[in-house]
């Protein structure tokens, strides 16, 4: 007998769609996924990406729901990325 499983949990939900990202945004995801949040600014320092790139690779990480934003509360021009944790929306 097979069973079948429509459902599937948050953590794979996000592995799948982590798994249809380009490498830059793989890349970004992991260094976010250390428990530090940072700026794009120290994100393209972790990464050593460009920073088109990197834009680009938020913005992936941002279209799939996998990013939290927030403003600095130190300077409001600057954004302060970090990962969405599996449960937290």
């Amino acid at each position: 007998m097979i069973i079948f499983v429509s459902g599937k949990s948050g953590i794979e939900q996000g592995t799948d769609k982590l798994g249809r990202l380009p490498p830059s945004s793989k890349l970004v995801w992991k260094v976010l996924s250390t428990g530090h949040d940072l700026t794009q600014k120290e994100i393209i320092n972790a990464t050593l990406l460009p920073p088109r790139t990197t834009r680009y690779a938020i913005s992936r990480l941002r279209e799939e729901g996998l990013l939290i934003e927030r403003f600095s509360f130190k300077d409001a021009r600057q954004i302060i990325y970090s990962v969405k944790r599996a449960g937290i929306t």
